[in-house]
């Protein structure tokens, strides 16, 4: 190689690892550094950080054997410009792994921004994972979706394949438990360190990798809340193996930046996905008893030739917060396995309007009769696809959705579906929706619009004031960012200025909308947050 080679790839392999070494806040998001720590002093600094205590956490089952876990104190601490969470184990009647764990809790708690943090994970196939994530002190509220309070996975490293997951949890921890996930492609085992971000805006989650966007969040597991970060490692949850993995192992964090921004518009999104709340099958042969299967990480399908052979899947999704500008809505499921004879018939998707079943109470003696076919399918690089829009547009007031999925023929053929217990966004049952974008931003925020709002962020009241052309009336609509009308009231407005108010009430969410003003000739539209 001649000396002008090298030097292009020595300065290539610099521009690169510049690239990734610095935070990359989107695209014109306009960041403005809030708060950092590049750990560059001796040891950790307490105005900042402080460490998550050491009682014993859940038991992981790892190759069929229990692992205990918990946070160990001194398992944290900066060396080299770097934080430093090693992961040691002890064996006393069990293997237990100690971890460890920094938070900002009470020391830097904050509502929305661009958070980011440079990370090397700890090895996963040694049975430790690696987290960074928000966590909010209201998340075990119930009843208000994710606005007061949710736990925020930007990353978590349980696994040993090239992946990681970011997740949300919100309504605690209990029995009103809700969560998403998505699993994200990526090269987390290379050794090498990387760049977790998370875009946090009034009604959305965008997550990155490395400065490219993986995922976006739209729905009720928003948090409008304070949150903390927590940096930790932790005996996995998912995959490898503490009993046989190497220790001491450890996780390195190079830097964490939060960024004031300015929020990325959500309402052109054209394809949006909605996942089950509750999915499950039935089988003939527990008649008579109370078993359910709504725990299991499967779906199965079969017509056996006799009740007792019979497996039936039943689907449920909330579309309570969804809107009708849709082009369509597909109902998608993904093929865990499927035996011979059942790979080229069809599976028939029926229409169920009795909402009121739950995947732990479902049973063989009581599922629900179904209201109409809807279509059949077969299974196509292991996906099946049904158009379901007019049920979903008829069902839209109802904000409950439900299926039964069966086999078209009598006999052996079988098909396992993923359940969402599964794990996977990917495999798990879905409304693919898309969407026809709306016409809400044509006249969003223009310099000599003729129409100033405020508070901004308003509580319970909008004070509009409006120039007006001519006397006349006017509409005034507030959308959420999903494009969904929320408030509508008409009023009529003199020539010149008028100060209107809106009542927002209760009733309305935090979050990011739209108002809209609408006269005869003309519209104009303001951003708002609603934070009460």
């Amino acid at each position: 190689m001649d000396m002008l080679g090298f030097r292009f790839i020595i300065t290539m392999l610099f521009i690169s690892t510049f690239f990734y070494v610095r935070a990359q806040p989107p695209e014109g998001s306009n960041p403005v550094l809030k708060w950092q720590d590049e750990f560059s002093g001796s040891t950790l600094d307490t105005q900042k950080w402080t460490d998550r205590g050491e009682n014993y956490r859940a038991i992981r089952n790892h190759d069929g054997t229990p692992v205990h876990w918990r946070y160990e104190k001194d398992n944290a601490y900066v060396e080299d410009g770097k934080l430093v969470l090693t992961n040691t184990k002890i064996t006393a009647s069990a293997d237990t792994v100690l971890a460890a764990a920094v938070s900002s809790a009470n020391l830097f708690e904050s509502t929305y921004g661009y958070y980011e943090a440079r990370i090397k994970i700890a090895p996963t196939e040694d049975g430790c994972h690696t987290a960074f994530w928000l966590q909010s002190k209201t998340m075990g509220s119930i009843g208000n979706g994710g606005s007061d309070g949710a736990e925020i996975d930007i990353l978590e490293s349980a696994f040993t394949t090239d992946h990681y997951q970011n997740a949300i949890h919100w309504d605690g921890y209990g029995e009103y438990h809700r969560t998403w996930g998505k699993k994200v492609e990526a090269n987390i085992h290379d050794g090498e360190f990387h760049n977790y971000g998370l875009e946090w805006g009034p009604g959305y989650y965008k997550y990155y990798f490395d400065g490219q966007l993986k995922s976006t969040y739209i729905g009720e597991g928003v948090s409008s809340s304070p949150e903390y970060i927590i940096l930790s490692t932790g005996a996995s949850w998912g995959e490898g193996n503490a009993h046989t993995g190497t220790f001491p192992n450890y996780a390195y964090i190079d830097w964490v930046k939060v960024y004031n921004i300015s929020y990325s518009d959500m309402n052109n999104i054209s394809e949006q996905r909605v996942y089950t709340t509750d999915d499950t099958y039935t089988y003939g042969s527990d008649s008579g008893t109370n078993k359910t299967h709504g725990n299991e990480s499967k779906i199965i399908v079969k017509q056996g030739a006799t009740v007792p052979y019979v497996r039936l899947g039943f689907l449920k999704f909330d579309i309570s917060t969804l809107t009708s500008d849709v082009k369509s809505v597909k109902l998608q499921v993904t093929a865990k396995s499927v035996n011979e004879a059942g790979q080229t018939i069809d599976y028939n998707v029926s229409y169920i309007s009795n909402d009121n079943w739950t995947e732990q109470s479902l049973t063989w003696d009581n599922k629900p009769d179904t209201d109409g076919f809807v279509a059949g399918a077969t299974i196509e690089n292991e996906k099946i696809e049904w158009d379901i829009t007019s049920q979903y547009l008829n069902n839209l007031s109802d904000g409950k959705l439900s299926f039964q999925i069966s086999s078209s023929v009598e006999g052996p053929a079988q098909v396992e579906l993923y359940s969402k217990e599964a794990g996977s966004e990917l495999d798990a049952p879905q409304l693919i929706i898309e969407k026809i974008t709306t016409s809400v931003t044509n006249q969003i925020d223009k310099d000599n619009a003729p129409i100033k709002i405020y508070p901004n962020p308003a509580k319970k009241i909008i004070m509009v004031q409006y120039k007006s052309g001519a006397s006349e009336n006017v509409t005034i609509a507030l959308y959420d960012v999903s494009g969904r009308l929320v408030l509508n009231n008409s009023t009529f407005v003199d020539q010149g200025n008028n100060n209107i108010q809106l009542q927002v009430g209760d009733r309305i969410m935090n979050g990011f909308y739209y108002l809209t003003l609408a006269g005869k000739d003309q519209a104009y539209t303001k951003k708002i947050i609603i934070q009460k």
